[in-house]
């Protein structure tokens, strides 16, 4: 912004002070179980759970196979609504949000053909899965923000 004159050069260094890049968690695979474990714990214990709810191996696989493009919020809010309304200690796919378990879903070559519906919000899911700035997501779709905007609640993607 301060390069194409966006932002006042002045004001940049005077907020800089300490620069902390963050990476993605769609690029700390690893940290992923151990971020889930924590996140279930933490919401189990607030909505006074007996037990710490757990994710069933398939369910980890979804996690793992997610690209989440709102990094830890988006983590943290899935396993906040697991937390309030599955009502098992080992939440499995079908306890999980449609986007998320679609988002992971590969296309079958040799099953059925589609709707227009169905492969549009699939590959818009697959767009914003790989790329979460919505106008460079957009322009990928060649469509406008506020298409997108709409697309995504029509899909309810997030």
């Amino acid at each position: 912004a301060v390069a194409e004159g966006r932002f006042r050069e002045d004001l940049y260094y005077r907020l800089n002070i300490l620069e902390c890049a963050l990476v993605a968690l769609r690029h700390r695979r690893e940290d992923l179980p151990v971020l889930a474990r924590r996140f279930l714990e933490d919401a189990s214990a607030a909505r006074g759970r007996a037990r710490a709810l757990r994710l069933d191996p398939t369910a980890e696989a979804v996690f793992a196979a997610y690209a989440w493009p709102g990094n830890l919020r988006e983590l943290r809010n899935v396993c906040e609504r697991l937390a309030l309304l599955c009502e098992k200690d080992v939440a499995g796919p079908e306890d999980l949000p449609e986007a998320l378990v679609s988002a992971g879903r590969a296309p079958a070559e040799d099953g059925p053909l589609r709707s227009l519906e169905e492969v549009e919000r699939a590959h818009i899911g697959a767009v914003l899965a790989h790329e979460p700035n919505q106008e460079r997501a957009a322009q990928i779709l060649g469509i406008t923000t506020v298409t997108l905007w709409r697309k995504r609640k029509q899909y309810g993607l997030p």
